[in-house]
């Protein structure tokens, strides 16, 4: 569970909430589902954030997440929608959440 023990995400105050708080609405919609659904492939956690994969059509995208501090949340995606816009992707709200 974020924010627990020794997780590094309690460090910087990364919850899910601020995951919620940073994604768009469909963003963590369809991260949390990409979650459950077991499509984060990699994860590993550092002190201030995390990266990861998350399968996708032929190749997985690889995602990295920095935290800034509780409210400023760098996210970086090999997806489309990622690499266009800056936004917080669903690739980068799973492996946040895993």
């Amino acid at each position: 569970m974020p924010g627990k023990g020794n997780d590094p995400r309690g460090m910087t105050g990364w919850t899910e909430e601020t995951l919620r708080a940073a994604a768009s609405w469909k963003a963590f919609k369809e991260g949390k589902s990409l979650f459950d659904c077991g499509s984060v492939s990699e994860a590993k956690m550092g002190t201030t954030g995390c990266r990861g994969a998350v399968k996708g059509g032929k190749r997985p995208f690889r995602v990295s997440l920095i935290v800034k501090s509780p409210t400023d949340i760098e996210a970086r995606c090999s997806c489309p929608q990622n690499q266009s816009s800056g936004e917080i992707c669903a690739h980068a709200v799973a492996v946040g959440l895993a």
